[in-house]
């Protein structure tokens, strides 16, 4: 498996990283159920468990008894109160692979440096040189998706404003990578 493309847009905010949470939020709302995606967490580890409890040639056992106990830890908390509580809980559950969650959910925040799972804000030469206009409409910063994830790392993304036809800001446009 390799790192699979996502892609968002967001509302115009004057803060990249607010519009993100929103894009977030309604990712969270639309994608995932929370109690579920940690019943099958812990289901599928309790059954590592019991197939690896008869026959264990890689010495696995102590990590999934590990990880059953990790799931039914987080399952002895209260249900996540907000929706940040949520996402947090979220990382929680998907640490163990190395890959996060997989989606927007994995970034952590916005500043113009980047990182792995840091959407790096992409200043305006490159927002021109890759959408072709340094205020690109919806449509032209869609278009430019392929071209920007071909420059992306696994766990990297970045954000950048798009304009109406007047010029004016009317949303941001985030693109990242998975890290699997």
């Amino acid at each position: 498996m390799g790192a699979q493309l996502w892609y968002h847009v967001g509302p115009w905010r004057d803060e990249p990283g607010v519009s993100l949470r929103e894009v977030q939020v309604a990712h969270l709302r639309s994608a995932f159920d929370y109690p579920a995606r940690l019943a099958e967490h812990l289901a599928s580890a309790r059954e590592a468990v019991r197939l690896t409890e008869a026959d264990d040639p890689y010495n696995l056992l102590d990590h999934y008894r590990a990880e059953v106990a990790r799931f039914e830890e987080l399952a002895a908390f209260p249900p996540p109160a907000t929706p940040d509580d949520e996402i947090a809980r979220l990382r929680m559950l998907y640490k163990a692979s190395g890959e996060g969650i997989g989606c927007v959910l994995d970034v952590t925040h916005v500043n113009d440096g980047g990182g792995v799972h840091v959407a790096r804000r992409l200043p305006v030469a490159e927002v021109a040189r890759l959408c072709g206009a340094d205020r690109p409409t919806a449509v032209a910063a869609g278009l430019a998706v392929g071209r920007i994830n071909a420059e992306l790392g696994r766990g990297y993304s970045v954000c950048f404003p798009f304009y109406d036809e007047s010029g004016r800001p009317s949303g941001w446009c985030f693109v990242g990578n998975t890290i699997d």
